[in-house]
Parts: C-alpha cells; sequence; structure tokens
C-alpha cells in the first residue's frame, strides 16, 4: 500500500481511534468517561473522530503515565 498524507479533518471510527493508540475499545470507554478523550461525532450509532484531532490526542495521553513509579522500599 502506498503512503499517503491523511488530511487532519479526515474521520476516522472508533476502531481506527484505537488501532491508532494502541488501545482496547474498553480502554477508550475508561478515558471518555473521565471526559479525557478527543472530540467525537455521533453519525447513526456509530463514533467518529477527525483525525487531527485524534493524533494530537494521543501525543497526549501517552505523555501521560498511568502508573506512576512506586517508591523503593528501605530495608535496613
Amino acid at each position: 500500500m502506498a503512503d499517503r498524507k491523511h488530511d487532519k479533518d479526515e474521520l476516522i471510527n472508533l476502531d481506527e481511534l484505537c488501532e491508532m493508540g494502541k488501545l482496547s475499545k474498553q480502554s477508550y470507554r475508561g478515558l471518555r468517561q473521565q471526559g479525557k478523550t478527543p472530540v467525537a461525532y455521533r453519525m447513526g450509532k456509530r463514533l467518529y473522530f477527525k483525525r487531527g484531532d485524534a493524533e494530537a490526542w494521543l501525543v497526549n495521553v501517552r505523555m501521560v503515565r498511568i502508573d506512576p513509579p512506586r517508591p523503593p522500599i528501605c530495608r535496613k
């Protein structure tokens, strides 16, 4: 498949968003309940996202550490 530039206003569906971000739909739903997802457009029963918004959101999501490091245990 030849490389092609994607338009930032191109709409992608939830499956494509999850594939881009390597996250499950369940993970997406959890983030959506927290209000931490890109703007979604509902058309019928499906959700769509602007590719540019999704790419920017994925950069921000990857910058957030989900499991903060635990402090080392000091034993004497």
